[in-house]
């Protein structure tokens, strides 16, 4: 359990879990953007849209993480694999379809709305 989760979180982030940290204290954020992240379990999809879509790379950067828990959480349970996609390739693919989506789905949870782009992307097969 412990190797598991420290090859998952990385060792400066596993310790902090394992040594019962709360998140609250060490990921205070120095700007608005990651709090949306660290401490909003009702994220909507265009207030990750919102993110996702900034210039400014080390704002981007955190939607990208999330985009990337969501992809990772639901492989194979909502959706079927990329199969040898580059995740840099991934996430730029996704970005088309993701813009795509209609504005009276930004109301919904982020993470209901990027896996249903990507059951429709990559459906699973019988």
């Amino acid at each position: 359990m412990k190797r598991n989760l420290i090859r998952r979180l990385g060792l400066p982030l596993a310790f902090l879990v394992l040594a019962g940290i709360p998140i609250t204290s060490w990921a205070e954020p120095d700007h608005w953007v990651p709090r949306m992240f660290y401490s909003n379990n009702l994220l909507t999809f265009g207030e990750f849209m919102e993110v996702f879509e900034n210039k400014d790379l080390s704002v981007k950067r955190d939607a990208v993480i999330y985009l990337y828990g969501v992809i990772d959480a639901t492989e194979k349970k909502a959706w079927c694999s990329f199969r040898r996609v580059k995740s840099s390739e991934l996430i730029n693919f996704l970005s088309e379809h993701l813009r795509r989506v209609d504005k009276s789905r930004h109301s919904e949870r982020a993470a209901r709305v990027i896996t249903s782009v990507l059951a429709k992307l990559r459906p699973c097969k019988g």
